[in-house]
């Protein structure tokens, strides 16, 4: 035998020790890859959390913003009904007649007020407001209660249910109607 040639054992020795060695240098460049994503994505996670620091830090202005457009549209809803009874308007002062009329239409809010609970569907209050509105509108001829009255309609004709808190914001409403109303 030469010195060159390996006996069997030797031979299957270095079979194993190439495994192992390939094995190596694929687990070793599997392991880089790894750490090489892993660093993208830590990368993309902190610009990504930087990026939800900036939108959360938007949210009360826009918040702001939304509740600003809510009582420009509310202003400008009470202007055109100012304007469009002001055009109805024989003189600049409405004098309101204390006559059986005007102490029915006070009495018809305050009886819509008592029996508020009644209701159990948004459209049954909703048609019953809209003919206090319309009977207000009779006796007065134009008032800043209707135009509350009808922004109150518009909110409740959005809502799906009517709940309690619903209701006592609508008590609390017709109590300060009625005072205006006197």
């Amino acid at each position: 035998m030469s010195t060159l040639e390996k006996n069997p054992l030797e031979k299957k020795i270095d079979v194993i020790l190439e495994a192992v060695q390939s094995f190596g240098l694929n687990f070793i460049q599997k392991m880089g890859e790894l750490k090489h994503s892993i660093g993208i994505l830590t990368d993309q996670m902190e610009k990504m959390n930087n990026t939800l620091i900036t939108v959360k830090g938007l949210e009360p202005k826009i918040d702001e913003i939304g509740t600003m457009k809510k009582e420009l549209l509310s202003e400008l809803h009470y202007l055109q009904s100012q304007i469009k009874t002001s055009s109805f308007k024989n003189s600049d002062v409405i004098k309101m007649k204390v006559d059986d009329e005007s102490v029915e239409h006070l009495e018809l809010l305050a009886s819509f007020r008592q029996n508020l609970k009644s209701y159990s569907k948004i459209h049954e209050l909703t048609k019953e407001l809209e003919t206090v509105k319309k009977k207000i509108y009779e006796i007065t001829g134009g008032h800043r209660v209707l135009f509350e009255i009808g922004e109150t309609i518009k909110d409740f004709n959005r809502k799906e249910s009517l709940t309690d808190s619903d209701i006592k914001s609508l008590e609390e409403k017709t109590a300060f109607w009625l005072n205006k109303l006197k």
